[in-house]
């Protein structure tokens, strides 16, 4: 019994450790609506410093046809207009989790994230604003 409460305690702090402090909502593509995706944060954006985050594909069984995948954080200039910042990732043995890093460090605030992607044979994307 002692073996068994043991590992429940070893898997539960795993799974909150995989846990992000912020999360946004959910967001559907606009095309097909098939895939719908979020992300975790730990640490909220900062001026002048590179943002990392995780893009999570709500619909787990339909990540795994999600192909050709570019991930960028974005800022808004006063007029609204988006300047875009490539990032590296990696993706997640699980399938639907993209943790990513932006390359370089953003000119302003970040203001959100795109995930541009292929799903079955259509171009699509996800544009999560942070609030």
């Amino acid at each position: 019994m002692e073996k068994k409460l043991v590992l429940l305690s070893l898997i539960l702090s795993v799974q909150v450790a995989m846990a992000h402090e912020f999360k946004s909502a959910d967001v559907c593509s606009e095309k097909t609506k098939d895939i719908c995706a979020h992300i975790g944060y730990d640490k909220k954006p900062v001026k002048n410093e590179k943002f990392q985050f995780t893009f999570d594909v709500v619909n787990k069984a339909k990540a795994k046809d999600v192909k050709n995948v570019v991930i960028t954080a974005f800022t808004k200039n006063a007029k609204g207009e988006k300047e875009e910042y490539k990032t590296s990732w990696k993706i997640r043995p699980d399938g639907h989790h993209w943790d990513a890093e932006m390359l370089q460090s953003p000119k302003g605030q970040i203001s959100g994230v795109t995930l541009k992607y292929d799903f079955n044979a259509v171009s699509e994307e996800i544009t999560i604003e942070l609030k």
